[in-house]
């Protein structure tokens, strides 16, 4: 799965998991994937219209990092778990 992809797969779950009160360490991993999502979206956006600059791509960088530690983080929680 592609990181783009796994961004939205936690956005698309967040409702139901903080609906039934359990959201624990998702809740971090929800906010990094969004942000990654935003960040990703106004550089792609800005790619396609010729103004790209700088900071859009270190934000979507930025971003992106920070949204893989947080992936990583939950995935070896839930193996360890299981």
């Amino acid at each position: 799965m592609e990181l783009l992809e796994k961004a939205n797969y936690i956005i698309s779950q967040w409702a139901s998991v903080r609906d039934a009160g359990s959201a624990g360490s998702l809740e971090y991993v929800f906010e990094k994937a969004y942000a990654y999502r935003m960040a990703k979206r106004t550089a792609d956006n800005h790619r396609e219209a010729g103004r790209l600059t700088a900071e859009d791509v270190a934000e979507e960088e930025r971003s992106a990092q920070d949204f893989k530690q947080a992936w990583n983080k939950l995935d070896g929680e839930i193996s360890q778990a299981g």
